[in-house]
C-alpha cells in the first residue's frame, strides 16, 4: 500500500479500529485516533461546506455515491454543526465517513 499510494496518515476510530491501526503502525504507517464525537461533527460540517462551495469534487465512483445516498444530515443548531447519520440502520455510510475524516485531517495539516 505504501508503494502504491503516498500515505501521510490514517485517521481512525479508536473504539472500533485500534487493532487495524496497530497493524498499520507495524508496517510504518502513521495512524491518528479521530474522535467520533466532536471531531466528526467538525469534519462532517467541513465536508458539506467544501461540496457546497465547490472546493472538493467527487469522481463519480459508485461506492461513495451509494454511501452518500444512504446518509442523512442532522444539524445541531446550538453548535451550528452537522453530523452525517444512516438513513436506516441497515444502510452503510462508512466510505462517506472515511472521506469526511480524511478531508478534515488534510485541512488541519494544510495538505
Amino acid at each position: 500500500m505504501l508503494k502504491a499510494y503516498p500515505i501521510y496518515e490514517v485517521a481512525y476510530d479508536e473504539w472500533q479500529m485500534e487493532s487495524v491501526a496497530q497493524r498499520l503502525r507495524a508496517v510504518g504507517i502513521n495512524c491518528r485516533p479521530f474522535s467520533q464525537q466532536a471531531d466528526r461533527n467538525i469534519a462532517d460540517s467541513d465536508l458539506r461546506d467544501l461540496f457546497l462551495n465547490r472546493r472538493i469534487a467527487h469522481s463519480g465512483g459508485e461506492l461513495l455515491r451509494s454511501h452518500a445516498e444512504n446518509a442523512a444530515c442532522v444539524i445541531d443548531r446550538h453548535e451550528r454543526k452537522l453530523r452525517m447519520v444512516k438513513k436506516a440502520q441497515d444502510r452503510k455510510i462508512d466510505v462517506l465517513v472515511a472521506v469526511s475524516m480524511a478531508t478534515r485531517r488534510c485541512l488541519e495539516l494544510y495538505l
